[in-house]
């Protein structure tokens, strides 16, 4: 099983391609770990000057997957609950296994490992109690096993320290003296 953790917001730009004499034109594109479907918009020039454009989606999708829901940033100190959800879009239900990996910037305050039973096409949410204990930037990851299937996703929160952020801006000309007591 792979962890998954490419997560970009745009998932391939590509200004400059040129087609064949009959305008047609291939491309590779890398794609990530979202369960989503991707906006495809398409601009186009001829070298006569005509214009053109298109809209399309490409699907990515599997039948049982797991997700992490984290804010934008933490607190060292914070106790929260991460809200995972787990997504059964089979045809028969399952008893599903949460398994949280150990990190250094984290303490569990509840149980690593939950079992989640869910119906065929159910989707299911639990929420892991945790306390934040280091500054940095830092990889949350859960294993789902259900049944014959497994998934795992790995998301990055940034945590900062505790305390205020108090920001400002003291300017000057260079050739005077400048300063400013904090």
């Amino acid at each position: 099983m792979r962890v998954r953790r490419d997560f970009p917001e745009t998932l391939f730009v590509e200004p400059a391609l040129i087609t064949d004499a009959d305008g047609n034109a291939t491309l590779q594109i890398p794609l990530a770990d979202s369960i989503t479907t991707w906006r495809v918009s398409a601009l186009a020039n001829s070298a006569g000057g005509l214009l053109g454009s298109g809209d399309s989606g490409i699907r990515v999708f599997q039948d049982f997957f797991v997700d992490i829901d984290f804010p934008a940033t933490l607190t060292r100190g914070d106790e929260f609950h991460v809200p995972v959800a787990v997504y059964n879009y089979l045809d028969a239900p399952q008893v599903v296994t949460l398994t949280v990996q150990d990190g250094d910037w984290f303490s569990l305050l509840g149980d690593g490992v939950i079992q989640l039973p869910l119906e065929a096409g159910e989707v299911a949410g639990v929420r892991i109690p945790v306390r934040v204990e280091r500054v940095g930037l830092h990889d949350l990851t859960i294993i789902a096993q259900g049944g014959d299937l497994a998934d795992g996703v790995a998301r990055t929160v940034l945590v900062e320290p505790d305390g205020q952020k108090i920001e400002g801006v003291v300017s000057g000309a260079l050739q005077d003296v400048v300063e400013h007591t904090v």
